[in-house]
């Protein structure tokens, strides 16, 4: 039915009429044409409706604080309707808004969060968009580990939303359980320093949480202690053991004579080929009894050149002779290395022991050798290093020390003999 009319004339073939006194939105509408001559005419309209609001987007300004905005399309609405849902509750109004962004501050932490946008006028709505909020207390971020020297580290990382009440830090020592170790009631802080450890012996592992009241964030581990030369022990997966370490320049070597003895052999027993292994003294084949034999543990096992090429740990390998040579310049060079690289006093050398300083902490002992023709010979008197270089097919290079010299040797020797092992790290 006719709800509305005006009489207008026009001039020409047409007219215009701009109707500003009605509401359009959720109506149809028919408007009948009547003109003075002309018969009547009939026209439909379709149903008029509101635009989605589009570009919509939530983003946290704080721990407790979301900034939801959205772009407006200007099809007649009065403002933009708001919901809320919470875990999957069920929907419910959280705003009516005439401007095109809003601040939700009563959010749930650690939740599903989730808000639909519509445009309204009146009673009437439009359809909706849809989006989640990570709700989730933020993970501290870009988490590294410093450390300062063989008893302490600092422990760092960034967190960049502010409103939480602290930090959670977790420690485990080797395989045990983590454990609380401290409680930081203070969001602003980004680094703790921890004390008081053993970074020679023991694996240190760390995580942490941030926390606002009850709520939590997840747990992120910290990133593993990198091997720092000088502090941490080598480990050799092989049988166990660990050795200590020292820096010399660029490069990182074992501080002890390599102990590794998967077999042994009386010193009768010798070969250019095959792989042998020797206890200073020791004529028999236990194993088990050799780590009982003094020699051992002060002197470590003697090698025949084919056993030293693979003996040392994995990450670790027998030096080449290149390497041993920047290692002798790194400490003033071969006529005054040996002294840098030896023990000093008469513990393991006999007298005079000269030029020892051991300035380098390599702590070189006078541990003897095998020679090729099976005796046990010099200890306390002289040691000798296997290298990779083969002099020829029955030969090759080492390094040696001596208990009378400060000089640091450049030898060739029988692959047969028995020599100590120093492994450089790969």
């Amino acid at each position: 039915s006719i709800t509305n009319s005006t009489t207008f004339s026009s001039r020409g073939n047409g007219g215009i009429y701009k109707d500003t006194g009605i509401n359009t939105i959720g109506k149809k509408y028919r408007v009948h044409i009547k003109g003075t001559t002309t018969s009547a005419n009939l026209y439909a309209a379709d149903q008029t409706s509101l635009a989605v609001p589009t570009a919509f987007n939530a983003q946290r300004i704080s721990l407790k604080k979301a900034l939801l905005n959205w772009q407006g399309n200007n099809t007649g609405e009065q403002g933009y309707q708001i919901m809320r849902s919470i875990n999957d509750s069920n929907w419910e109004i959280l705003a009516k808004v005439t401007d095109t962004f809003y601040i939700d501050e009563t959010f749930t932490l650690n939740a599903a969060v989730r808000y639909r946008i519509s445009s309204f006028y009146g009673e009437y709505l439009s359809d909706y968009d849809e989006l989640i909020l990570q709700s989730q207390i933020p993970n501290p971020e870009e988490l590294s580990v410093e450390v300062q020297d063989e008893t302490s580290i600092v422990l760092n990382w960034i967190y960049n939303t502010e409103g939480i009440d602290g930090f959670k830090i977790e420690k485990k020592v080797n395989d045990q359980n983590w454990e609380l170790i401290t409680t930081i009631q203070d969001g602003s802080v980004n680094s703790f320093q921890v004390e008081g450890l053993d970074l020679e012996n023991n694996l240190y592992s760390y995580r942490i949480r941030a926390f606002w009241g009850v709520d939590e964030s997840e747990i992120v581990e910290f990133p593993g202690l990198d091997f720092i030369c000088g502090i941490h022990r080598a480990q050799d997966s092989r049988d166990g053991k660990s050795y200590a370490t020292i820096q010399i320049g660029e490069q990182c070597w074992l501080k002890e004579n390599l102990k590794y003895v998967p077999n042994v052999s009386p010193s009768a027993n010798g070969s250019t080929s095959i792989p042998y292994r020797y206890v200073y003294n020791y004529q028999g084949y236990d194993v088990e009894q050799v780590h009982y034999i003094s020699f051992y543990f002060v002197y470590g096992i003697l090698y025949n050149w084919p056993a030293a090429l693979t003996a040392c740990p994995e990450g670790w390998h027998l030096p080449s002779s290149e390497e041993w040579e920047l290692m002798a310049e790194n400490i003033g060079g071969n006529t005054i290395a040996g002294g840098k690289l030896k023990a000093t006093g008469y513990i393991y050398w006999n007298s005079p022991n000269t030029g020892a300083t051991n300035e380098s902490k390599f702590d070189g002992r006078g541990g003897g050798y095998r020679d090729s023709q099976g005796a046990f010979l010099n200890v306390k008197n002289s040691t000798f290093f296997w290298t990779t270089y083969e002099y020829n097919a029955t030969t090759a290079k080492t390094r040696g020390l001596s208990y009378d010299r400060s000089s640091f040797s450049n030898n060739v020797a029988s692959k047969s003999m028995g020599l100590s092992v120093r492994c450089v790290k790969d």
